[in-house]
Protein backbone atom coordinates (compact mmCIF):
# COMPACT_ATOMS: atom_id res chain seq x y z
CA UNK A 1 0.00 0.00 0.00
CA UNK A 2 1.54 2.90 -0.88
CA UNK A 3 0.85 6.48 0.14
CA UNK A 4 -0.69 8.67 -2.52
CA UNK A 5 1.21 12.73 -2.89
CA UNK A 6 -1.74 14.48 -0.58
CA UNK A 7 -0.95 11.83 2.00
CA UNK A 8 2.96 12.43 1.62
CA UNK A 9 2.30 15.86 1.56
CA UNK A 10 -0.36 16.08 4.50
CA UNK A 11 2.41 14.47 6.90
CA UNK A 12 4.85 16.79 6.16
CA UNK A 13 2.90 19.16 6.48
CA UNK A 14 2.07 18.15 9.81
CA UNK A 15 5.74 17.08 10.53
CA UNK A 16 6.83 20.99 9.92
CA UNK A 17 3.87 22.37 11.88
CA UNK A 18 5.02 20.01 14.77
CA UNK A 19 8.40 21.20 14.77
CA UNK A 20 7.54 24.76 13.95
CA UNK A 21 5.11 24.49 16.99
CA UNK A 22 8.19 23.19 19.31
CA UNK A 23 10.70 25.84 17.94
CA UNK A 24 8.04 28.18 18.48
CA UNK A 25 7.74 26.75 22.44
CA UNK A 26 11.14 26.91 22.77
CA UNK A 27 11.60 30.86 21.86
CA UNK A 28 9.33 31.95 23.67
CA UNK A 29 10.63 30.19 27.01
CA UNK A 30 13.79 31.66 26.27
CA UNK A 31 12.81 35.19 25.72
CA UNK A 32 10.92 34.91 28.95
CA UNK A 33 14.09 33.74 30.78
CA UNK A 34 15.90 36.92 29.03
CA UNK A 35 13.21 38.53 30.56
CA UNK A 36 13.52 37.81 33.51
CA UNK A 37 17.57 38.51 33.56
CA UNK A 38 16.91 41.65 32.37
CA UNK A 39 14.64 42.70 34.98
CA UNK A 40 17.38 41.02 37.27
CA UNK A 41 19.82 43.43 35.93
CA UNK A 42 18.40 46.36 35.66
CA UNK A 43 17.38 46.04 39.26
CA UNK A 44 21.52 45.21 40.20
CA UNK A 45 22.03 48.39 37.66
CA UNK A 46 19.76 50.82 39.58
CA UNK A 47 21.55 49.40 43.45
CA UNK A 48 24.75 49.95 41.84
CA UNK A 49 24.19 53.19 40.65
CA UNK A 50 22.69 54.15 44.28
CA UNK A 51 25.85 53.15 46.15
CA UNK A 52 28.15 54.86 43.35
CA UNK A 53 26.56 57.94 44.26
CA UNK A 54 26.63 57.55 47.70
CA UNK A 55 30.03 57.23 47.54
CA UNK A 56 30.86 60.11 45.31
CA UNK A 57 28.95 61.73 47.66
CA UNK A 58 30.67 60.32 50.66
CA UNK A 59 34.14 61.50 48.68
CA UNK A 60 33.06 64.75 48.10
CA UNK A 61 32.15 65.26 51.76
CA UNK A 62 35.81 64.04 53.07
CA UNK A 63 37.70 66.28 50.51
CA UNK A 64 39.57 69.37 52.23
CA UNK A 65 37.62 72.64 50.37
CA UNK A 66 40.99 74.27 50.26
CA UNK A 67 43.00 73.96 46.99
CA UNK A 68 46.17 73.50 49.63
CA UNK A 69 49.39 71.67 47.84
CA UNK A 70 50.32 68.93 49.45
CA UNK A 71 53.14 68.47 51.63
CA UNK A 72 55.47 67.19 49.81
CA UNK A 73 55.82 70.24 47.18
Amino acid sequence: MTDSPKDSQLADLQMRYAFQEDLLNSLNSTIVEQGRRLDDLEQRYKRLQQAFTALAADVEQSRPVTNERPPHY
